[in-house]
């Protein structure tokens, strides 16, 4: 099966995206401001202005076009908007091991935790066609999966806060993986090192 894309309304969408490089446009304003005349700095603020809307505008035609979720029967491709810009997570159903409610900026989401990475991948729950994403991860989902246990439960999300941070967290699993790299990393670079020394030793 191929995946299939969920949307968010278009409002939405560029409401998401200007609020996460908001904090960029006004980092380039302060820096203007201090470099710039007196005289020029309306000019300088009006450029960057159309800059940043064009480039706003861009963005989120490509991240609506794209999908902010996509799904297939093996699992969800989701966006992080815990990291700086958008990462995509892609995550399988049995690697889920935690689900919890979340506002970012006003909007719902589900924090969806797995042992993939110490990110977690955001399901948002205000998508054009959203009981059908619901009722389709239901379905592929086994009972005791966190996510399908936090669709079947209504959120209450008059408690969430309106935005706060997402805290990193590192499952046991994730952890062991990372070990295994790591070693697998010194292994590969110990063993270049060796041959590189016997190479030196043969060349002398």
């Amino acid at each position: 099966m191929s995946e299939i894309k969920f949307r968010s309304p278009l409002k939405i969408t560029i409401y998401l995206t200007v609020i996460q490089y908001l904090f960029c446009f006004l980092f380039l304003i302060g820096f203007f401001s201090i470099f710039t005349h007196h005289e020029s700095a309306l000019y300088s603020y009006l450029l960057l202005s159309i800059l940043f809307l064009t480039i706003m505008t861009g963005v989120a035609r490509e991240t609506h076009l794209e999908g902010l979720v996509r799904f297939s029967y093996q699992g969800l491709n989701s966006y992080s908007f815990g990291q700086f810009g958008k990462s995509n997570h892609a995550l399988y159903w049995d690697e889920i091991y935690s689900v919890e409610s979340y506002r970012y900026f006003g909007l719902p989401f589900f924090l969806i935790r797995h042992h993939s990475s110490q990110y977690p991948a955001w399901l948002p729950l205000f998508l054009n066609h959203q009981t059908q994403l619901n009722l389709s991860i239901l379905e592929h989902t086994s009972t005791n999966n966190p996510l399908h246990i936090a669709l079947l439960k209504k959120a209450d999300f008059k408690q969430i806060p309106w935005h706060s941070r997402v805290k990193i967290q590192q499952s046991d699993l994730y952890l062991q993986q990372q070990k295994l790299k790591d070693t697998s990393r010194f292994y590969y670079s110990f063993k270049h090192f060796f041959w590189f020394i016997l190479s030196l030793e043969i060349l002398v």
